[in-house]
């Protein structure tokens, strides 16, 4: 028997909430972002060798990845057809269930982003950048995983997506979300390897990156 539709509507609702306490942590109550910091002047090299490069502070190739991800939530919504998504053609028990996990795995999201805004107050930017003074963050939900936010943002994009996708929907979206993910990954941690050396790889050997205990987003890179 297809899922009764209050169940589903109660999901819906759910989710949509989680997703109003997340835009408000990022929109109305973001920390105030220091300016970017200022590339160190290259050290002066021996005669004949050439200049040690800078370390960067921004990398503006992080923004490929918001749009890669951006892609992953406009598939999986361009699939939601009212009121028929595919968690209302569950049978039964297990519809309830599915319901209950995505309003659950929103709201976890959702606060799990928020204690990581939190916790890393004015390193937080849009894009892949340091600031003045820029810290190594590592506790809290960063001691879990190294992108607690991008982490949030997958929890938000599967519950959304179990609250109101067709199959189609979520296999089409999953390519650019979790592509775009690892683009921001990569870059995010070159410019923090580039900072802080053997503390970031040290930090990197014993926390993932966006999964807990997954080891493919692990930086095993060298440091640059």
């Amino acid at each position: 028997m297809p899922m009764a539709f209050p169940y589903y509507y109660a999901c819906l609702v759910g989710v949509m909430l989680a997703w109003v306490g997340f835009s408000l942590a990022f929109v109305v109550f973001k920390p105030k972002t220091p300016p970017a910091a200022s590339a160190p002047a290259a050290s002066v090299a021996p005669a004949g060798d050439a200049p040690a490069a800078a370390p960067r502070t921004r990398d503006r190739r992080s923004l490929l990845g918001v749009l890669l991800q951006s892609l992953g939530y406009f598939l999986m919504w361009l699939s939601f057809r009212p009121p028929f998504p595919t968690l209302s053609l569950v049978p039964g028990p297990l519809a309830a269930l599915l319901a209950l996990f995505a309003a659950l795995l929103a709201w976890a999201s959702s606060l799990f982003a928020l204690w990581a805004q939190r916790t890393l107050g004015r390193e937080w930017s849009f894009e892949a950048r340091l600031v003045e003074g820029h810290r190594l963050v590592t506790a809290g939900p960063d001691a879990i995983v190294r992108h607690p936010i991008y982490t949030a943002m997958c929890g938000l994009w599967l519950a959304t997506g179990i609250a109101v996708a067709r199959p189609w929907g979520l296999v089409l979206g999953a390519a650019p979300m979790v592509l775009g993910t690892l683009v921001r990954v990569k870059l995010e941690d070159g410019l923090l390897r580039g900072a802080f050396g053997e503390t970031f790889e040290a930090w990197a050997k014993r926390v993932p990156a966006v999964v807990p205990g997954i080891a493919p987003f692990r930086s095993n890179s060298p440091p640059r």
